[in-house]
C-alpha cells in the first residue's frame, strides 16, 4: 500500500510561509520568485505510482486552439497589474504541450486524487530532466505498461499538430522547449477537491499569503462530470475562495465522448468564461443530460 506524506488541512487563520515540509523525492528546481514557497504547503506524495494506476494519465480535452487564443489575456489591464500570476489546471491538462501558452510564474496542477498528484509530481520532474520524449516515456514507465497508454498521448498530440501547434510528443524542438519552460517555472501538484469549499478555502489562503493572483483556470470537463455541481454558479462559489482576477479566462469542456473515427475518448471546448462573474451569471445548468444545459457545456469557443 502506498503511503502519502500530507499536510494538515485543518482550518487555520494564517498560513506559515516559512516553516513547512515537502516530500523528499520530488525535485522541484525552480527559478527564484516570491511564489516558490507555495510548494512547501502542497500535500505531495512520498512515493511514486505506476502510470498503470492512474485513471486519466493524459487529458481528454481538445484544447490546443483554446490555449493558443487565451494568450490575449496578457493584454488585459487586470493581467498587467496582477502580482505573482498563477495558473490553475485540473488533472494533466495537456501540460507538456500547453506550457508554452502559460506565461504565469506558477502553475498549480489541481486534482483530488492522491495517485494523480503523485503521477503529476513525477511527470513534472521527469519533463525537467529528460532530453527527449523517448527518455520521458522510459522514465515515466510507459514502456512497461500496455501500449494504448502511450498511443493515447500520440493521438492527443495529433490534435495539436492539426491545429498548427507543435506538440512535444511529436516534435523534438517542442519537447526541448517544454522541458526548458518546466525548469524555469514553479509547477506545484496540489491535492484538492474543487467541489469542496474547505479545500478551496485553504488553497486560497496559501495563495493570498504569497500575494498570488490567479489569471487562468482550466477546469477541463469537471463542471459536467462532477455530480456535486448542478449549476455553474456552484463552481463559481467554490472558486471564489481563490484570488481570481476579474476577467481571468476559465476554460471548460464538454462531457467525454468517443467519436466513431477515434480510438480514444475526447472532450471539446465548450464555455470560455472571462472571470468568475461570467461563469456564475452565464454558465447555466452543467448537467449535459439536461435539455437546458447551459453554456458551460454547449457554448462554442470562437476566434
Amino acid at each position: 500500500m502506498l503511503k502519502y506524506k500530507t499536510m494538515s488541512t485543518r482550518d487555520t487563520a494564517e498560513i506559515d510561509v516559512q516553516n513547512s515540509h515537502t516530500a523528499d523525492y520530488v525535485h522541484l528546481g525552480t527559478r527564484s520568485t516570491q511564489l516558490v514557497g507555495i510548494v512547501h504547503h502542497a500535500a505531495l506524495p512520498s512515493h511514486e505510482v505506476s502510470v498503470a494506476e492512474v485513471a486519466y494519465h493524459v487529458s481528454n480535452d481538445d484544447l490546443a486552439v483554446t490555449f493558443d487564443r487565451v494568450q490575449s489575456r496578457e493584454l488585459m489591464p487586470e493581467y498587467e497589474q496582477a502580482e505573482n500570476r498563477a495558473a490553475i489546471l485540473i488533472g494533466e491538462s495537456a501540460l507538456m504541450a500547453a506550457i508554452r501558452y502559460i506565461p504565469e510564474e506558477v502553475i498549480l496542477m489541481l486534482d483530488k486524487s492522491p495517485k494523480m498528484i503523485a503521477y503529476m509530481a513525477k511527470y513534472v520532474t521527469t519533463l525537467r530532466t529528460s532530453e527527449s520524449i523517448e527518455e520521458w516515456y522510459e522514465k515515466m514507465g510507459f514502456n512497461s505498461v500496455p501500449s494504448w497508454r502511450k498511443d493515447a498521448i500520440t493521438e492527443r498530440a495529433g490534435y495539436w499538430q492539426l491545429a498548427g501547434l507543435g506538440h512535444p510528443a511529436l516534435s523534438a524542438d517542442a519537447f526541448a522547449e517544454a522541458s526548458e519552460l518546466a525548469r524555469q517555472k514553479t509547477i506545484v501538484p496540489w491535492q484538492g477537491d474543487i467541489a469542496n469549499s474547505r479545500d478551496m478555502s485553504r488553497l486560497g489562503r496559501v495563495l493570498r499569503a504569497y500575494r498570488a493572483s490567479v489569471t487562468l483556470l482550466n477546469l477541463t470537463n469537471v463542471l459536467c462530470c462532477e455530480s456535486r455541481f448542478r449549476f455553474a454558479h456552484e463552481a463559481a462559489d467554490r472558486l471564489a475562495h481563490l484570488p481570481v482576477i476579474p476577467g481571468a479566462p476559465i476554460l471548460t469542456t464538454t462531457g467525454t465522448s468517443r467519436p466513431p473515427d477515434k480510438d480514444f475518448p475526447i472532450t471539446h471546448p465548450a464555455g470560455l468564461f472571462l472571470g468568475l462573474e461570467d461563469l456564475r451569471e452565464h454558465g447555466g445548468i452543467t448537467d449535459p443530460r439536461s435539455p437546458n444545459a447551459g453554456p458551460a457545456i454547449t457554448r462554442v469557443v470562437r476566434a
